[in-house]
């Protein structure tokens, strides 16, 4: 999880070099805030912008992978989708199908297999009693997401 870095404190006064009487107070309170909260305070930043990028590279690399998972699923699935189809004949309506036949819908030309065996008048995308989709039917919207997100900068 990214984190952000602690904030640097204000420095207090600056020195003026127009103002003699709190020159030297000021430049000396400046040169210790300079060395004791400024330093520090800017190392610890620059390492946590480290970190957080270190992170979010480690990300990246594991998003890539399951993208490339998930493209090569989606090309299996296709495949697959593909020699059903060419196997598969459209649905006619009447007509008796004996239990495990595969048709493709005329309406949406997804693959259906029977459950049952028989005839219809109901085209098998309209028929989850008799007829059960080869590939599952995702409708709406999907969202891929790392578990880890970034604002933008």
């Amino acid at each position: 999880m990214p984190t952000s870095p602690t904030a640097i404190p204000a420095s207090g006064a600056v020195p003026d070099y127009n103002d003699r009487s709190t020159f030297g107070a000021r430049v000396l309170a400046w040169d210790i805030w300079t060395r004791d909260v400024m330093v520090p305070g800017v190392n610890a930043a620059a390492q946590n912008v480290y970190n957080n990028a270190v992170e979010a590279a480690a990300s990246a690399v594991t998003a890539a992978a399951q993208v490339s998972a998930a493209q090569s699923a989606a090309t299996q699935a296709q495949a697959a989708a593909s020699s059903a189809s060419q196997s598969a004949s459209p649905w006619v309506s009447g007509t008796t199908y004996a239990i495990g036949a595969t048709v493709w819908s005329p309406i949406n030309y997804l693959n259906y297999r029977r459950k049952v065996a028989g005839a219809g008048t109901v085209d098998p995308s309209l028929d989850a009693t008799n007829w059960t989709a080869t590939v599952p039917i995702v409708s709406g919207a999907i969202t891929l997401y790392v578990a880890n997100t970034y604002g933008a900068f």
